[in-house]
């Protein structure tokens, strides 16, 4: 049976050292990752090959059983999860075996979806640098949040055999109900309930291989998408996200990167910026919470809602669509000087450069 290689043993030491970490968390997460010998040789080939590099703790404010960094290679776990309930002990362990089987994955999946985040960069740098006057970023917007999409699928089936694989016991094939009562709240997205018979069986479009296992395959990805990622039941980030939306307001954010860095006046003005929001799938409110960072050289702005375009009186020769964001420059009037702030135009999204003076 494998074990926990050396540098595993490391990063579970370097992590108990942490703030607010205490040795029940340790011990708790050392038990969901040896309770799953996929598991265990998962965790031990992603430090081999530099995929993950240290565990933390999530910020309490985001929900998600944990994530993956893959600037910082870290894991980071929610603290809900490494102490649970004492009568929700066992039920909180299998969770977390099968979060660290998705979020292990992330890791082996980020070189191909750091390639897919610098082709959508390409492609809205190309739009920004178009002469036109409206630059409409759809398509790169859609194209990050479906690598995303896959990504996130992937890692769902990765938890799936982490799960299987921990309940696997000598020659018993472990079936879909065992792992239904194993993790009620994740097998939601895999399996569904025959009433007629009080069983389960996998979702419609799901290939389950003879064992239960499940492989990547390209209609398993889709359908996977299809059951967890586009499911707006499943919440991630902020206010109870979804994760279109979380994808969506990373995708803006770099789209208005773009626009910020490469767009240059067309006839005198600054080029439009323009998302259909509608098509896309995006929500205002939840793109909102998660928020959209407009660079190095501009401030993290909240979208705001308008039916009807005015000019604000914030500074001289200053333009906004929307009448709430007076009250937002002048919040910022001590920070801005030529900056750029994102607000909503009907399902529109736009850049205008406000003019706010420095008092």
């Amino acid at each position: 049976m494998s074990s926990l290689s050396p540098q595993v043993q490391k990063m579970l030491d370097a992590f108990s050292r942490k703030r607010d970490v205490t040795p029940e968390m340790v011990d708790n997460l050392r038990l969901a990752l040896v309770a799953s010998p996929l598991l265990v040789e998962q965790i031990n080939q992603a430090i081999e090959e530099k995929h993950i590099k240290t565990f933390g703790l999530l910020d309490a404010s985001f929900k998600a059983g944990a994530t993956y960094d893959g600037q910082r290679k870290s894991i980071n776990v929610s603290r809900t999860g490494l102490i649970p309930a004492e009568k929700d002990w066992q039920q909180s362990i299998n969770d977390m075996t099968f979060v660290l089987g998705h979020e292990i994955q992330h890791g082996f999946n980020h070189a191909e979806r750091q390639r897919a985040n610098d082709e959508a960069v390409r492609q809205m740098d190309f739009i920004a640098k178009s002469k036109d006057p409206r630059n409409v970023y759809d398509d790169p917007v859609e194209y990050h949040i479906q690598a995303s999409r896959s990504d996130e699928a992937r890692a769902h089936i990765a938890g799936w055999n982490a799960t299987l694989s921990q309940l696997a016991r000598g020659d018993k094939q472990v079936t879909l109900d065992d792992i239904q009562t194993a993790i009620p709240g994740r097998a939601k997205d895999f399996l569904e309930k025959i009433q007629a018979t009080n069983r389960y069986q996998p979702k419609p479009g799901l290939t389950f291989n003879a064992d239960n296992s499940l492989s990547p395959t390209p209609g398993n990805i889709e359908m996977m998408g299809k059951y967890y990622y586009d499911n707006p039941e499943n919440k991630i980030g902020h206010a109870e996200s979804t994760y279109r939306n979380l994808d969506g307001a990373n995708a803006l954010s770099l789209a208005a990167e773009a626009q910020r860095r490469q767009a240059k006046p067309f006839r005198g003005q600054e080029p439009q910026f323009l998302v259909n929001m509608q098509s896309r799938g995006l929500e205002e409110g939840k793109l909102e919470i998660n928020g959209i960072n407009l660079g190095k050289d501009g401030p993290n702005i909240r979208v705001s809602r308008t039916t009807t375009p005015v000019r604000d009186k914030c500074g001289p020769d200053s333009w906004i669509t929307q009448p709430k964001v007076t009250c937002l420059c002048r919040s910022l009037r001590r920070r801005l000087s030529h900056k750029k702030v994102v607000v909503r135009y009907s399902a529109t999204l736009l850049i205008g450069t406000t003019r706010c003076t420095q008092s």
